[in-house]
């Protein structure tokens, strides 16, 4: 299993490095993350350092971006204590944010939230994906975590 997804990741990055744009790129990431896991929407989301906000430069169906405190949320949980969320009912978890829901009139059944760090262990943002039809998996975990390094690859070249 390791291998073909190291095989699939391998594929996306030489897809990406021909691509220009930064929303080309991330749009192609969300697209394969929701592929392989089967996730119905993705959320990128990166720090705003002067306002401690995460911003969405990524997010499916929705025509504004999602702008929300970096504590907040199972999103927040999983920037600040770099840890992957992996949460097949929300509504059992007193940590979910659903005011995001009530705006945009949708239901978030289940979430995997992957923290984007960087080769020193710093927080650059969230990977989030929702809904998938059945359950997340650790296989659906591991396969968008190994995806970290190739996001903060495009997000620190758009950067400098």
């Amino acid at each position: 299993m390791i291998k073909d997804i190291q095989k699939h990741i391998k594929s996306l990055k030489n897809k990406v490095s021909e691509l220009d744009s930064l929303e080309e790129k991330i749009n192609n990431i969300a697209s394969y993350a929701k592929l392989i896991t089967g996730a119905r929407r993705c959320s990128l989301f990166v720090l705003k350092d002067q306002t401690s906000e995460l911003h969405s430069i990524y997010n499916d169906e929705l025509f504004e971006n999602i702008i929300i405190q970096s504590d907040v949320g199972l999103v927040g949980y999983a920037f600040h204590k770099k840890v992957s969320i992996l949460e097949n009912d929300v509504t059992k978890n007193p940590m979910f944010f659903n005011s995001i829901d009530k705006k945009n009139n949708f239901t978030t059944r289940n979430i995997l939230a992957i923290p984007i760090l960087d080769a020193h262990n710093n927080a650059l943002g969230v990977i989030e994906l929702l809904n998938k039809k059945m359950s997340f998996t650790q296989d659906d975990q591991e396969h968008i975590e190994s995806l970290v390094p190739l996001i903060v690859s495009i997000l620190k070249n758009d950067t400098d």
